[in-house]
């Protein structure tokens, strides 16, 4: 077994996989390559591929976490060294509080850097600790981590902070503002398309949605609710025309018909879209495509493959509260994300970012 001490991204990798490989806090492979690692180490067993990938922490690991080392092993020399003789009338046993005092004392569990940040904005008398510049991107995604992780107090945030003149940053753990923590009332989506708005008619009838028959009326009966909602608000919503296809069949993408729908608030105006999630499976070349290969033709190593999950998404990025995009996900249907999309458009409002924003970009 390799003995080589873990670094950070270990030591978070092997906590992810103690606490059961919650999905939504990795969005790229280095968990898994990690993970090989851990596996190499013996601290944890990986098998299968792809959606039947799994990973399971050995008893290695959990001593590890526990006492922040490896478990001793037949090739340390305390292990390996000669058995003690067997007392005689002669030789005494030294005495059992002896024996405890000279065992080595157990080294404490290391502090993950998660944990160190945590404790030192803890301990901070303002809450409030300078980092260095250049560290910005790794307090970001050590903050990031520790919301994922549930590691910061309920009602509170972390929040990192940087200027570049005078190339100081600051790393801060305050109360959630008001908008945070504000109860959403549900809206409610229509369980079947009766008498649709004049937007849902004109989606209907576009060839571009690109979502699967199976998912389309949902995803005209989630964007109904959104419409008849904003409207209820006095909000203005229109359909987006689609694009126009050119000579040689070619859809051109334009700034004015980016989007599905349109919902103007005052003077501002966000474009919507509603889209179909896809996930990535290998490729299975047919016979003809293996015939073409031999003859050269490069074949494709991916699939991208729709599932039954849907997305809603701001078009016209700027500056965001929530997020731009909201999907399905496990614990909370789309259904369930309509107010904050709402709520999204009328914080970005001039009048009112000014007041909530304050200059700092809450990081979840």
């Amino acid at each position: 077994m390799a003995r080589i001490p873990l670094n950070d991204l270990q030591l978070e990798i092997l906590t992810w996989i103690r606490d059961g490989t919650p999905d939504g806090v990795y969005e790229d492979y280095r968990p898994r390559i990690v993970a090989r690692a851990l596996h190499n180490r013996g601290l944890v067993d990986v098998s299968g591929h792809g959606k039947n990938w799994r990973a399971t922490l050995t008893t290695g690991g959990a001593y590890h976490l526990e006492h922040g080392d490896y478990p001793p092993s037949d090739d340390d020399p305390a292990a390996t060294s000669a058995p003690r003789p067997r007392p005689t009338a002669r030789t005494k046993p030294a005495p059992a509080s002896k024996a405890v005092a000279e065992r080595k004392p157990r080294k404490p569990p290391r502090v993950g850097p998660t944990d160190a940040m945590m404790n030192t904005l803890t301990a901070a008398e303002d809450h409030r600790i300078e980092v260095e510049y250049g560290q910005v991107q790794r307090y970001r995604q050590l903050a990031l981590t520790a919301g994922r992780f549930k590691k910061i107090p309920d009602g509170m945030q972390v929040t990192v902070s940087s200027d570049y003149p005078t190339r100081t940053a600051h790393v801060t753990l305050e109360l959630l503002p008001e908008w945070r923590t504000r109860t959403l009332d549900p809206i409610p989506v229509p369980g079947a398309l009766r008498g649709p708005s004049d937007v849902i008619k004109a989606l209907g009838t576009r060839d571009d949605l690109d979502i699967r028959a199976a998912e389309k009326n949902r995803a005209l009966r989630l964007v109904e609710a959104l419409v008849v909602e904003a409207r209820h608000r006095e909000y203005t919503v229109v359909a987006i025309p689609a694009p126009r296809k050119d000579r040689w069949g070619y859809v051109q993408r334009t700034e004015e018909n980016t989007g599905h729908i349109k919902i103007t608030l005052g003077p501002d105006e966000y474009r919507l879209s509603i889209y179909q999630l896809t996930e990535k499976v290998e490729h299975v070349a047919t016979k003809s495509e293996l015939a073409r290969a031999v003859r050269g033709y490069a074949l494709p190593k991916w699939d991208y493959i729709p599932t039954g999950r849907l997305g809603i998404r701001i078009d016209n990025r700027g500056v965001t509260f929530w997020g731009d995009s909201w999907t399905d996900r496990d614990d909370q249907p789309l259904d369930d994300a309509l107010p904050q999309i709402l709520q999204e458009l009328e914080l970005t409002r001039p009048g009112v970012s000014g007041e909530l924003l304050t200059g700092v970009r809450p990081l979840f």
